[in-house]
């Protein structure tokens, strides 16, 4: 929603009060309905008023902004298991060899705690399939804090074809799949490649600079 955008406020601010005379409460005043705008932004006023009106045909309590949120978004564990089967579809496409984009940078910081992207597709069977989605519920949640905190996600996860390739110098145009639209991410979106003998020169100052704790 657009704050400053004083038809959509009009507008939403008309929804709340609809809700407030339904409830039997007094209708918020100015400032509450901007802070309740506030706090659902990055959602759009069509989404806002379907969740409104789902949350009133359902639930005997004058919703707030987090109960607005969840009736789009999902719970947390929601979240977690559409993140996850992204993450097993994206294996069945491509897999240990490729390297892959996700369009929600949580998965990546997640992943990124189970061991890597090709850790993670060597070592998944049907027998530690469950745990391993546990285990990603939790590092997806921490993902998640992680961004807020303003953490960041790896641009995308390595397969072993450029692991490979880096590892001896090869030349290479990378090839890395966006798992939500099936193609090939531009190189232009990639960050730049550092050459392997530039890398190991940038450690060697790293750790020469580091002061020691």
């Amino acid at each position: 929603m657009d704050v400053e955008n004083k038809r959509e406020m009009t507008e939403f601010a008309a929804c709340l009060k609809v809700a407030a005379d339904l409830y039997g409460r007094a209708p918020l005043s100015g400032e509450a309905v901007k802070a309740f705008a506030l706090l659902l932004k990055d959602l759009s006023m069509a989404e806002v008023k379907r969740a409104l009106e789902e949350h009133m045909g359902y639930s005997p309590y004058m919703p707030k902004p987090s109960d607005i949120r969840q009736r789009i978004e999902g719970s947390d564990e929601d979240r977690a298991a559409l993140a996850w089967a992204e993450v097993i579809r994206a294996m069945g496409r491509w897999g240990y060899w490729d390297s892959v984009r996700f369009p929600d940078p949580a998965i990546h910081l997640a992943i990124a705690e189970m061991g890597g992207w090709m850790h993670l597709c060597a070592t998944l069977t049907n027998e530690n399939l469950p745990f391993r989605q546990k285990d990603f519920a939790g590092y997806y949640a921490l993902g998640k804090r992680m961004l807020a905190a303003n953490v960041k996600a790896e641009p995308y996860l390595h397969g072993k074809h450029e692991a490979e390739n880096r590892a001896h110098g090869y030349p290479q145009k990378r090839l890395v799949w966006d798992t939500a639209t099936g193609k090939p991410v531009p190189e232009s979106e990639l960050p730049a490649l550092i050459a392997p003998e530039t890398a190991g020169l940038a450690r060697l100052v790293a750790g020469a600079m580091a002061v020691p704790a």
